[in-house]
């Protein structure tokens, strides 16, 4: 599993992508291992996440998703 860690010391950092990581702390409904270990490197950083409680991404068929 990759990992951030490096980046999340950049002092006024903003760090955005689609990661291919699901956790619940973006609202994601699934979790994956990349998900909590990224979760755990924000949680342990001085930075955090800016998101709203809702999904990003909806989709006319299928589930809607939060990258």
């Amino acid at each position: 599993i990759a990992t951030i860690a490096h980046l999340l010391s950049i002092p006024n950092i903003i760090l955005m992508g689609d990661l291919n990581a699901h956790y619940s702390l973006w609202y994601s409904n699934i979790e994956n291992q990349r998900g909590e270990a990224l979760a755990d490197e924000i949680d342990i950083s001085d930075c955090g996440t800016l998101n709203q409680d809702t999904p990003t991404r909806l989709p006319n068929n299928g589930q809607p998703t939060s990258p």
